[in-house]
């Protein structure tokens, strides 16, 4: 009976050892599909992250030059703006400037003929 007893007894340790150690595998094994799909997922979201960052600085790297293109116009622009003023502004001069002189000649020309004419009377009374 003792016999019986221990072999039973040597049965159930066996299988629950048994039992534990499958479990400790099976365990294992769970933890490595585990590992290997948080690594995956990791991996996914880290490719995404870094699709994303690409797109990121792209697009800053496009709209920078945009920005710079659209600055460079309008600085262009506005400098040809400037210069077509200042040309008119020099054309205007000029014309005011040939007025002027047209105006000052005509006055000392005046100018001279009246003084010549008082000359002319003087010397006329003599």
């Amino acid at each position: 009976m003792q016999s019986v007893v221990a072999r039973i007894l040597h049965l159930i340790a066996c299988t629950s050892f048994k039992e534990w150690a499958e479990n400790v595998k099976e365990r294992r094994t769970m933890a490595r599909k585990a590992r290997t799909k948080i690594t995956r997922c990791i991996n996914r979201l880290s490719a995404i992250c870094l699709v994303a960052w690409h797109e990121y600085s792209v697009n800053q790297i496009w709209e920078r030059e945009l920005i710079r293109r659209i600055v460079s116009r309008l600085t262009h622009k506005y400098t040809l703006l400037i210069l077509e003023r200042w040309s008119e502004n020099m054309y205007e001069l000029r014309l005011q400037r040939a007025l002027m002189q047209r105006i000052v000649a005509r006055i000392i020309q005046q100018s001279v003929y009246a003084a010549f004419e008082r000359w002319a009377e003087s010397v006329g009374e003599l």
